[in-house]
């Protein structure tokens, strides 16, 4: 298979399995009725840097009030020194108290429409998003907001199905 390159695979009835099997990717199988695996099997590019990963523990309920409001420590200040691009990745997951969440990334006070996420009128919520910029050097902040009109409480450490967590990280440009 070479270096890179994807294997993809029918696996009679039970699915079908692909893969990445490149210096860094992704393997995903599905395998019927089990579900979906996908786990990260390599390491970011030579030349990236992490600049915040936040997963904090704490416990907090939801504001009802249904306004755009700053996620719990979803808030991260980084200085960029020029030559790479940067990638922000938010999730989020607890009660929605039988209503909807929607939640939504700022890129030095501009909301960032690609990460908007919307889960609706449910017991349950997970939204997630996505952004990856060119920024000029300098200091930069990234932080996560949500509107809900209803309650929901995330419990001290997540217990094992709730969390939020923020990743920011640069890779190099290659060719540019």
């Amino acid at each position: 298979m070479g270096s890179s390159g994807i294997n993809a695979e029918y696996m009679g009835s039970s699915g079908i399995n692909a893969e990445y099997m490149g210096s860094s990717g992704i393997n995903a199988e599905y395998m019927g009725s089990s579900g979906i695996n996908a786990e990260y099997m390599g390491e970011l590019p030579q030349g990236s840097q992490v600049l915040a990963s936040l997963e904090p523990a704490d416990a907090f309920t939801l504001n009802s009030s249904n306004s755009w409001t700053q996620w719990p420590s979803l808030n991260a200040s980084f200085n960029v020194d020029g030559g790479s691009f940067v990638h922000g990745y938010y999730q989020a997951a607890g009660a929605a108290g039988d209503s909807h969440v929607l939640s939504k990334m700022f890129l030095d006070g501009e909301e960032q429409v690609q990460t908007r996420s919307i889960i609706g009128n449910t017991s349950y919520f997970l939204n997630a998003g996505f952004g990856a910029w060119d920024l000029a050097p300098g200091s930069h902040n990234i932080n996560v907001q949500y509107r809900t009109p209803g309650g929901g409480s995330q419990d001290q450490g997540g217990s094992d199905w709730q969390a939020h967590a923020l990743y920011v990280w640069t890779t190099p440009r290659v060719g540019c």
